[in-house]
C-alpha cells in the first residue's frame, strides 16, 4: 500500500503547448467552465473515432489542481483530436482533506485507484495532479507537451468495439447493455461503469485554494467494477451499476461513463459514454442514453 501523501506538484506559469491541434493552450489563470460536451453513443459524429479514457486524480484541497482541472475541461469540451473521443473522469483523492478543507467529492475508494496506478508506473508515491490516459501513461495533469503525446499514442490504438445500449434507471440502479466485439484475448476483461456529474462548481471554505471557486468536469460520483467480458462476449451482455449519488434526487443529467480494462488495474481497451436524460433534463449538446429519455 503507498502512502496516502503527495510529493511531485508541478506548478505551471504562463501557457501550455499543447500540440493537438488546437496550438496553444493556456491551463493557468483563470479556470476554464467547462461546457460539459459529450455524444451519445447512437451519435453518428462519433462514428468512427477512437475512445480515448482520461482519468485526472485531483483534489480541491490541492492549489496545484485547478489549472490541471482546467485543461481536462478544456479536453472534454474541444475534442481537440479529429480522429478521437476524449471521454473524461475527474477522480477526488481523500488524502488532502485534512489540510483545512473537505472535498465532498473524494473518496477512498478512488485514492485506492490512484494507489493501485503507483504500483502499475512502479511511482515511489501517489500526487496530485496526476493524469491517466488509457490506463497505460500516467503523466502530470499541467503538462500540456506529455498529455498531447500521450493522447496521440491512444489514439493509434486498436480498442474493442464498444456501445452503450438500452439504459434503464430504476432509483439507484442502472441497467444497460454493451454491444461488443470482443477479440481473441489471454482471458477475460474487466468493465467499469460510472456515474459522473458533467460539471460542478464549488466555492472553497478552507485549505490551500482557500477563497476560490473551482469549476470541475466529469466528476466522478460512483465507479464500481460490473462484469467482465470474454472472447466469447460479441453482441450485447447486461450490466447493472448500483450506487447512492448524495445531493441528488435523481440521475437525469448524469453521465454513464463504461469502460474496459485489461486487469483490475491496467490498459483501457474500449470506453463509451452516453448522458442518462429524463423528463426534467435539457438536452442541450449531449445526447441521450439509448432507452433513457422519456
Amino acid at each position: 500500500m503507498k502512502r496516502r501523501g503527495f510529493v511531485g506538484r508541478l506548478a505551471i506559469s504562463g501557457c501550455v503547448a499543447c500540440a493537438v491541434g488546437v496550438g496553444l493552450w493556456c491551463a493557468g489563470g483563470r479556470g476554464v467552465r467547462a461546457a460539459g460536451r459529450v455524444q451519445a453513443s447512437v451519435d453518428a459524429g462519433q462514428a468512427g473515432k477512437v475512445p480515448v479514457l482520461v482519468e485526472l486524480f485531483t483534489s480541491e484541497g490541492c492549489s496545484s489542481c485547478p489549472p490541471a482541472d482546467a485543461l481536462l475541461g478544456r479536453l472534454d469540451r474541444e475534442q481537440p483530436l479529429r480522429n478521437a473521443r476524449i471521454i473524461v473522469l475527474s477522480e477526488h483523492v481523500d488524502y488532502w482533506n485534512n489540510g483545512g478543507w473537505q472535498d465532498r467529492f473524494s473518496s477512498a475508494a478512488l485514492t485506492e485507484r490512484q494507489n493501485e496506478y503507483a504500483d502499475l508506473f512502479k511511482l515511489s508515491d501517489v500526487y496530485t495532479p496526476q493524469m491517466v490516459v488509457n490506463g497505460a501513461v500516467q503523466v502530470n495533469g499541467t503538462d500540456g507537451k506529455a498529455i498531447a503525446a500521450a493522447l496521440e499514442k491512444a489514439v493509434a490504438s486498436h480498442p474493442i468495439p464498444l456501445g452503450i445500449t438500452s439504459v434503464q434507471v430504476r432509483g439507484k440502479e442502472v441497467t444497460f447493455s454493451l454491444r461488443s466485439g470482443m477479440p481473441a484475448t489471454p482471458g477475460d476483461v474487466n468493465v467499469y461503469a460510472a456515474l459522473v456529474d458533467p460539471e460542478d462548481t464549488t466555492k472553497v471554505g478552507g485549505g490551500e485554494n482557500h477563497g476560490r471557486t473551482l469549476q470541475h468536469t466529469g466528476v466522478v460520483r460512483v465507479l464500481n467494477r460490473v462484469g467482465s467480458l470474454r472472447t466469447q462476449d460479441l453482441g450485447e451482455k447486461p450490466f447493472v451499476l448500483k450506487g447512492s449519488v448524495s445531493g441528488r434526487s435523481g440521475l437525469d443529467g448524469m453521465r454513464l461513463v463504461v469502460f474496459v480494462q485489461t486487469k483490475q488495474i491496467g490498459p483501457v481497451v474500449g470506453a463509451d459514454e452516453c448522458l442518462i436524460a429524463g423528463a426534467k433534463t435539457d438536452a442541450g449538446a449531449a445526447g441521450p442514453c439509448p432507452g433513457s429519455g422519456s
